[in-house]
């Protein structure tokens, strides 16, 4: 009983602090802690000891160390102007509108920033303010694809911390990646056909002769900071620290170097390492509550109920929050202590990811969302009912790539 009231005192505690404003990651620091003074074997006096051994888990350190790496390349490419000439040579070499609006939001949305839409919003507002789109419409775009590629690369916080859940089961990142790109290729599709439909496909201007090809060279060059983390991560199975690091020294190469050590240092988000280890706390000490688990399993069996009572509970968690990272440090932990398959269980994460994903995205408390609606000034209720279409589609298409998975597994 005490587990029971413990986990109820801890999600109570998290989400009274988050609805006052506190951050994240203190907020589920305290709430990590409070649910393990109150559970951990030995009492009080065996929590830092426990605290200690979560922390420094394999895994607990690689997150930390990737999330510390990934600030560290973001700063860098934004104070070097990396990102910016990314932008700039995208619009030489690409002269669709309709391609710009997708592209320079997603591009800067590799970037893991709270609130990066703030970031791309200005671009888009530039680029679509020739073909007179309603400020709901630019908003819708920019959310859209700012966040399109969230649930597969390598260096999105969300899968990082996923798979320092996910790895002692033996699930890698090519087994989340492999089926998260199906989502993020709906999501494109659908991106482009409800959004896009009234930009012209084909810019007035055309560039100058040379231009595009000295364009393509530079976009590459520029982009390769980015594009190497993938490659190392996803081609060679690399950690995704170490990729991160590939992308940093790249970054460096191409970097005009000044101050380099110094703005790394600048860049540095101790913040960020806060959130990863109260996330592998609340993570350890929801695998110790042996007696909930065993009686949540008895009470909704181990199949389909289970799962879905668990996707329910993720994308309540990701609407509540703002934030996709609750419901998959809450979430999952308990997803793995079900018996299932390999594949099974990456199926399942599948689906935790997505409906996870539409909490997050829709939640009104979403950063991204507060920031786009406040610089193009417009309203919520006028950006829903712009989604309404593409939210339909994306979903339910969705949900039909994780009966496939199913099945399959």
């Amino acid at each position: 009983m005490i587990q029971f009231v413990a986990l109820i005192a801890a999600f109570s505690c998290l989400t009274l602090m988050l609805r006052r404003k506190m951050e994240f990651g203190m907020s589920i620091f305290i709430s990590a802690l409070l649910l393990g003074a109150l559970t951990v074997s030995g009492g009080l006096p065996a929590l830092p000891g426990r605290v200690f051994v979560l922390l420094t888990r394999k895994t607990a350190l690689q997150t930390m160390a990737a999330v510390l790496f990934v600030g560290i390349l973001s700063g860098v490419c934004r104070h070097y102007g990396i990102l910016d000439r990314i932008v700039h040579n995208l619009k030489r070499v690409v002269r669709n509108p309709r391609a710009n609006l997708m592209l320079v939001p997603a591009i800067i949305g590799l970037m893991p920033v709270a609130g990066g839409a703030v970031m791309s919003v200005p671009f888009v507002d530039t680029i679509a303010s020739e073909y007179d789109l309603s400020a709901e419409r630019k908003s819708a775009i920019n959310l859209v694809f700012r966040h399109a590629g969230m649930l597969l690369m390598p260096f999105s916080t969300m899968v990082m911390v996923s798979l320092s859940i996910l790895a002692p089961m033996g699930i890698a990142y090519i087994d989340i990646a492999s089926r998260t790109v199906v989502f993020v290729l709906l999501n494109l599709t659908f991106g482009y056909i409800f959004l896009l439909r009234d930009v012209p496909s084909r810019a007035p201007a055309q560039p100058e002769e040379g231009e595009t090809g000295n364009g393509v060279f530079e976009l590459f060059l520029n982009l390769s900071p980015i594009l190497s983390v993938v490659l190392v991560a996803f081609v060679f199975g690399a950690p995704i620290y170490i990729s991160v690091m590939v992308g940093i020294l790249i970054a460096f190469l191409i970097s005009d170097k000044k101050d380099f050590v110094k703005v790394m240092i600048k860049a540095a988000n101790p913040k960020m390492l806060f959130t990863i280890a109260g996330i592998n706390l609340m993570q350890g000490f929801i695998q110790d509550l042996d007696v909930v688990i065993s009686q949540l399993t008895g009470f909704l069996g181990d199949g389909a109920g289970a799962v879905a009572a668990y996707a329910l509970a993720s994308v309540l968690l990701a609407f509540m929050t703002g934030s996709s990272l609750t419901s998959v440090s809450i979430v999952l932990p308990l997803l793995i202590t079900l018996p299932q398959s390999h594949n099974m269980l990456a199926a399942n994460t599948f689906l935790m990811f997505v409906v996870g994903y539409f909490g997050y995205y829709f939640s009104p408390l979403h950063l991204c969302q507060v920031l786009t609606l406040d610089y193009l000034k417009c309203g919520a209720a006028q950006l829903y009912r712009e989604y309404r279409l593409y939210a339909i589609c994306l979903l339910t298409t969705a949900l039909m790539a994780y009966g496939i998975f199913a099945l399959l597994a």
